[in-house]
């Protein structure tokens, strides 16, 4: 009798723990989030810090050329990232740009955000941009894409949109801004 309780307990015990583990099914649909509330939004606490961190390192002679570059109400950039720190490189890439966007002036209202579980995950610019990972970031002009940022096999590239993508090397993101602010 004092065995089938214990093993009864077991069971319990390990059919509640299978269950705590169990996934839930991720979002198949990006949500938008205003860069005004990134700081606060769940799976973002470590942007305010990374983007704390570089901007000790920017490089103001380049956010004044972009700052000068930016052409308002004509260009837009749109940012598609995973809600978690992962702490690569290419991962850091997204508050950088972002701060390096709000040190240059460029309005909240022309950047995008979109959070999303994967490059799979559907969002609503699915028809205009083809994402190759995260974090991907497109500068637009009009309705045209004139300049990209993407995250492929954990290495950044950054060029005008083409077939055969260019890697970003060394190139600091105000390097790529600027390029994609004066296409």
């Amino acid at each position: 009798m004092k065995i089938s309780r214990i093993l009864f307990a077991l069971f319990c015990i390990t059919a509640i723990g299978i269950s705590g583990c169990s996934t839930a099914p991720e979002d198949t649909e990006a949500t938008v989030i205003p860069v005004s509330e990134l700081n606060t939004s769940i799976g973002y606490s470590w942007f305010q810090a990374e983007t704390t961190v570089y901007s000790t390192t920017v490089d103001t002679a380049k956010i004044r050329l972009i700052a000068a570059a930016f052409q308002a109400n004509q260009q837009k950039m749109y940012v598609f990232v995973h809600p978690s720190c992962t702490c690569t490189g290419t991962q850091k890439t997204f508050p950088h740009t972002l701060e390096v966007l709000k040190l240059a002036g460029v309005p909240d209202s022309m950047i995008v955000v979109y959070s999303m579980q994967s490059s799979a995950t559907k969002h609503p610019m699915m028809d205009r941009f083809s994402l190759g990972g995260l974090p991907s970031f497109f500068i637009t002009k009009g309705t045209n894409t004139v300049y990209m940022m993407q995250t492929l096999n954990e290495k950044l590239y950054a060029n005008v949109p083409s077939p055969v993508p260019v890697e970003a090397g060394s190139r600091s993101v105000e390097d790529m801004i600027l390029d994609g602010f004066t296409k």
